[in-house]
């Protein structure tokens, strides 16, 4: 029965165990060729999915790419830097200017002045009052903050903070009391400037005042950030960023002085591109020549091999342009002296040759990178069958050399019944002999 346990050799005459041992390592051979052909498959296996897993990433480096964006790039640059720093769109002309800053944007700060003795103390009266903030000399925003006898300093700036963000409320100590100090969270919110006197201000107090709070003092006042384009009249802006000064540009105040700009076309992002598409190609070249080389899983195959090939024949355009040359191990690098030179003089040459080899290359790495997940797919199909059969080979051999022990054990068990006869025997002959003696 299955699961039977025999014992070989009990009679110290007949070891049949190591006989079986030989039998079943001789029939086991089936079992290492398919061990041998499983780890072959797995291997060639995870090569296909490291060069589909490079043709993947070549595919996605381009897919995302518009043509037509990398050449309509443009580019500023400034002497100046720590003046201010401009933004371009594509949209921007090209043109050369110089800018001034005057004046830096400011927020403005506001404390108020008779303050509380400690963080604990309490209003002591109850009542309503309105932060009125101007976002101009004309448009305000009323927020409504209610009190009670109870509250504390931090109580009204959690209130104030709690119903509006155009100004933002915090506790202010001059080393005697904790007063109410209010500052504009973003000085772009408004358009007013602070005048010294407080006549003119962006953030009010309207109402019933806790007497704390007292008169305003100036921290700092509101401040429009002001520039000046070339001789052009001076431009003014509650923040320090100037969109659209002129059509895609965009300018940011960074500190009072001046600034020359220059905005042209930007060719590096046809660099980048280039690169990009080299490194995904030279990733590509590096696993297939690990791949095909001596003594290498796929050494020879043409069908692996030949993906080298055909990319190469994509990129002949730009090899006899110049623009890209092979090394010796295979991969290939950007000319970029030559890519630069043909910017400049032959453009739409280089503009049709990118558009043409983008999307030859999109449609190729698209075949085969389903034709190698299909390989793929036809490889793990394989290993499948073979543990397949792995397992059915096991079971009958655990069948055949359990049936042989059991097989082996009767004649075992048999040649033990024959010696105890054949001993049973000797002894009736040595007794008879003995008997006959006797008598004569």
């Amino acid at each position: 029965m299955a699961g039977e346990f025999y014992l070989s050799n009990v009679t110290g005459q007949f070891d049949w165990g190591s006989i079986i041992d030989q039998i079943i390592q001789l029939k086991s051979k089936p079992l290492q060729d398919i061990q041998k052909q499983t780890q072959q498959y797995s291997q060639q296996k995870d090569i296909l999915s490291g060069i589909a897993s490079s043709l993947s990433a070549f595919s996605s480096t381009i897919s995302g790419v518009n043509i037509d964006d990398l050449f309509r790039a443009k580019k500023a640059d400034v002497s100046d830097p720590n003046v201010i720093s401009v933004n371009v769109s594509q949209d921007a002309p090209d043109i050369n200017f110089s800018v001034n800053v005057n004046k830096l944007a400011q927020k403005e700060i506001l404390v108020y002045g008779n303050g509380f003795s400690s963080l604990t103390e309490n209003i002591g009266t109850s009542g309503t009052f309105t932060l009125r903030y101007y976002t101009s000399l004309t448009d305000y925003k009323d927020f409504t903050i209610s009190y009670n006898s109870t509250d504390t300093l931090q109580d009204i700036v959690n209130k104030i903070n709690s119903v509006q963000n155009y100004v933002k409320a915090s506790v202010y100590y001059d080393g005697t009391n904790y007063k109410l100090m209010l500052s504009e969270t973003d000085e772009a919110n408004s358009t007013v400037e602070t005048a010294p006197d407080l006549s003119t201000k962006a953030i009010h107090l309207v109402g019933n005042l806790p007497y704390q709070f007292g008169y305003n003092l100036l921290i700092q006042g509101a401040q429009n950030a002001q520039i000046q384009i070339g001789s052009g009249t001076p431009i003014s802006n509650p923040s320090n960023t100037f969109s659209n000064v002129f059509s895609g540009v965009s300018i940011t105040a960074k500190s009072v002085g001046s600034s020359n700009v220059s905005i042209q076309e930007d060719n590096s992002k046809v660099t980048d591109f280039l690169n990009s598409v080299l490194k995904a190609y030279n990733d590509v070249v590096k696993k297939v020549s690990e791949a095909t080389g001596l003594n290498a899983p796929f050494q020879g195959n043409s069908v692996v091999r030949g993906i080298l090939t055909d990319l190469s024949t994509l990129l002949d355009p730009l090899v006899r342009m110049g623009i890209i040359n092979y090394n010796e191990d295979g991969t290939a690098s950007l000319n970029t002296d030559m890519l630069s030179s043909l910017m400049n003089s032959d453009r739409n040459n280089v503009y049709n040759t990118l558009t043409r080899l983008k999307d030859a290359l999109s449609n190729y790495l698209s075949k085969q990178s389903n034709f190698f997940n299909s390989l793929i797919g036809e490889y793990q199909s394989r290993i499948y069958s073979l543990q397949k059969r792995y397992e059915e080979i096991s079971q009958q051999l655990a069948k055949e050399e359990e049936s042989l022990r059991l097989e082996f054990s009767k004649v075992e068990a048999f040649m033990l019944q024959a010696n105890n006869i054949k001993q049973r025997l000797q002894d009736f002959i040595v007794t008879l002999s003995q008997m006959q003696g006797g008598k004569g």
